[in-house]
């Protein structure tokens, strides 16, 4: 550059900011100039015009002015969009080549579920570019050149003025219904980087369906409200650590599962109601709840939902959180076990699923709310009455209104062996369609005092019959948590 290019780009920026409703004098204009060529005033560029010349117009320098921009006048812009600004068009192409490994692959996000890839990369970076550092989180963080990213990762300003076409490695993200909200941040911002700034950025994922995760990742942004900025998701990471084009970005047609027809954990009572029930409804929420000692709570009666509701669309699993032994996910049912297994409810409703077997703790009302109307959700989990499962599944949260008149049911059955047999206890509620209720308090209330088959009621006559003590019900193996409860609801003593 030279002074009078400088001085050239000095009013262009004055009419920038003028157009934001920012006045600024000519002088001023000049000073913010300077920052092009990294220096801090006019006066500065005019004592040295070798700096000057040696200094190119491109993502390095207008981070620099991005930066002085955001501290002087509070005004944000990235430096990408300083650069279209300031640059013709026919030179935009040469001043977007990234500074850093400039004959690479094009910047943009890059996604594998492989550390050996991201490893691979590394290397392949460090040799390609004489060593230069990159900026990582914990799956590029035991190499020598690794810049730790810190508390702010991704959202650190610091990372507009790196050098262009620098290396970000991020992960391991997990994709579940637990952590997909934070993930999507991460991919968002990952994709702002690589078109604010020309980095590339690699991300390790830990998902369980590695063959969707270029249309996960997209459906991520396009939820987001963006229409092209999965277009920055360009790529994987191959083996060998070379960053490879072409992403699969859009989903294959559903899976179709076997036909359920296993209904014998509900006994027949509960499997009237349910019915009923949906004959007259069949978007919204069934809760189910089982106080057995098992690793699954619920998915023997999810199994019988499923079988009810076999009418009304395709159906996923969906995984709830990443657990240090996975393979306890798979301790269920053989019918809900050859569900589709999917890391979220946007990712199955984006492919086409409307029923969901999920876990409500690791499930935020919010995105049931989003899907309700037009899908039905079949909630697992752990709980002892239905006003309490109904706390766990449609409470409201923050300023979210509660989900209750989405709750079309909630069972918690109790198998409990008396002197001959197993008695299967249970607690059922159907829904209220116009029920309405201002806090959890009454969510609680409001579920307890609708119920239609109330478990205290059986557990009082099997005690009153001397068919089974509480003693007894411990020993079976029930908990001594669902025992304390049960008696506190008799009255008896613990």
């Amino acid at each position: 550059m030279d002074t009078q290019q400088l001085k050239q780009l000095a009013g262009c920026l004055r009419a920038f900011l003028e157009d934001a409703a920012i006045e600024i004098g000519h002088g001023q204009a000049l000073d913010l100039s300077a920052s092009l060529v990294g220096l801090r005033n006019w006066p500065e560029v005019q004592a040295f015009p070798q700096r000057v010349q040696a200094q190119e117009l491109d993502l390095s320098a207008t981070a620099r002015l991005a930066y002085r921009l955001a501290r002087r006048h509070k005004h944000e812009v990235s430096s990408a969009e300083l650069l279209q600004l300031l640059l013709p068009p026919a030179d935009l192409q040469n001043a977007s080549t990234p500074q850093i490994w400039p004959a690479g692959p094009e910047a943009g996000v890059y996604v594998t579920t492989s550390q050996a890839a991201i490893d691979a990369l590394v290397e392949l970076y460090q040799e390609a570019t004489d060593g230069a550092v990159f900026y990582a989180e914990r799956a590029g963080a035991k190499h020598d050149a690794a810049i730790n990213l810190g508390d702010g990762g991704l959202w650190s300003s610091g990372l507009e003025r790196v050098p262009s076409g620098t290396l970000i490695v991020l992960g391991p993200v997990e994709l579940d219904q637990q952590s997909w909200r934070e993930a999507s941040d991460r991919v968002e911002m990952a994709c702002i980087r690589a078109e604010s700034s020309g980095h590339r950025v690699a991300i390790l994922f830990d998902t369980p369906t590695p063959t969707l995760l270029g249309a996960d990742a997209t459906t991520m942004l396009l939820d987001k409200g963006y229409d092209d900025l999965h277009e920055y998701l360009v790529g994987t990471v191959a083996e060998d650590g070379t960053l490879q084009p072409g992403l699969v970005q859009q989903y294959s047609a559903p899976l179709k599962g076997h036909a359920v027809t296993e209904t014998h954990s509900l006994p027949g009572p509960v499997k009237d109601q349910l019915n009923a029930m949906l004959a007259k409804r069949n978007r919204g929420i069934i809760a189910l709840a089982s106080i057995e000692d098992v690793e699954n709570h619920g998915a023997k009666i999810g199994e019988a939902a499923l079988a009810l509701t076999e009418h009304l669309g395709l159906a996923a699993r969906i995984m709830p959180r990443h657990r240090s032994s996975m393979s306890k996910f798979d301790q269920v049912p053989e019918a809900v076990g050859m569900l589709p297994f999917l890391p979220s409810i946007e990712s199955a409703y984006a492919q086409g699923y409307r029923r969901f077997l999920i876990d409500p703790r690791y499930t935020e009302t919010e995105v049931l709310a989003r899907f309700v109307d037009n899908s039905l959700f079949i909630a697992c989990t752990y709980a002892t009455t239905v006003d309490e499962l109904a706390m766990h599944t449609v409470e409201a949260k923050g300023r979210n209104p509660s989900l209750l008149p989405w709750l079309l049911a909630a069972v918690v059955v109790a198998p409990m062996q008396n002197q001959v047999e197993t008695e299967v206890l249970t607690d059922l509620y159907i829904g209220v369609e116009d029920a309405c209720v201002d806090g959890a308090d009454d969510v609680f209330d409001f579920v307890a005092r609708h119920r239609t088959i109330r478990i205290e009621d059986q557990f009082r006559a099997l005690v009153g019959k001397g068919e089974i003590d509480i003693a007894a019900a411990s020993e079976a193996g029930i908990g001594q948590r669902t025992i304390k409860r049960l008696a506190r609801l008799l009255g008896g003593a613990e």
